[in-house]
């Protein structure tokens, strides 16, 4: 299951801005262009992660353009342009366990027939980083959810 380890953002202004540096960047207010509320960054990043939209192999990826487009962040009384970048460190946690017939048949896509699946964090094994990889007859990647 890949997760984000580590996350650093970069605001990337056209002209000099100034941030409240007590406060989370991760909670900096977006807007667009037309000074219309976007959400926070942490909203924003989070929802592409959520979607599938981000690397997920674990590894560093740098200036990682998760909203793709400029954006406007408000500062001195000013909505001022900026690109909004991220440094994200992907880790995984593995998890050995397994998937009934139906729930296999769900995945590969030839049922749509509804069944519930496994909470792997809390039903499955976790393997430790450390320890060489089990036999097993399916591998699949998923992301933990924020």
């Amino acid at each position: 299951m890949a997760r984000i380890r580590n996350v650093s953002i970069k605001i990337d202004a056209e002209a000099p801005i100034s941030l409240n540096v007590t406060q989370d960047l991760m909670q900096t207010q977006l807007y667009n262009l037309n000074g219309g509320g976007l959400g926070t960054v942490r909203d924003l990043l989070f929802a592409k992660w959520n979607d599938g939209e981000l690397p997920v192999q674990p590894g560093t990826y740098e200036r990682v353009d998760f909203i793709g487009s400029s954006v406007r962040v408000y500062s001195l009384g000013a909505y001022v342009t900026a690109k909004v970048l991220a440094t994200i460190e992907v880790g995984e946690t593995r998890y050995l366990g397994s998937f009934t017939e139906q729930q296999v048949a769900v995945l590969d896509g030839s049922s749509e027939i509804e069944v519930e699946m496994p909470d792997i964090p809390n039903a499955w094994e976790e393997i430790a980083e450390d320890a060489p990889d089990p036999k097993v007859q399916a591998e699949f990647t998923s992301v933990m959810q924020y």
